[in-house]
């Protein structure tokens, strides 16, 4: 990957992030987060972006490693919140343990 598109796909990450958090909390933000939605929006968003190209694979894997899994309860806008401030995130596990 060239070190413009790779740059290019670290902005892209960062804005869609932010993007991601303002649907969770703009749409049912009581409701429970799933993992599965978790997948779905980073593949919506990436794709929405680049198409469907080798760049919206790239650019979902980087949205995914920087939304934690969910593998708590956890509520959408809670989660949100977590996106916006990923430094202070923390794995989404019971017990918050590794």
């Amino acid at each position: 990957m060239s070190l413009d598109l790779a740059a290019a796909l670290r902005a892209d990450a960062a804005e869609l992030l932010v993007a991601i958090a303002d649907k969770l909390v703009g749409h049912r933000p009581e409701d429970q987060m799933l993992e599965d939605t978790r997948l779905a929006l980073a593949c919506t968003y990436a794709t929405r972006a680049r198409g469907f190209s080798e760049p919206a694979e790239q650019l979902e894997r980087m949205l995914l490693a920087r939304m934690p899994r969910v593998e708590r309860d956890i509520t959408r806008g809670e989660y949100a919140l977590i996106l916006r401030h990923p430094a202070e995130s923390e794995p989404l596990r019971d017990g918050g343990g590794q």
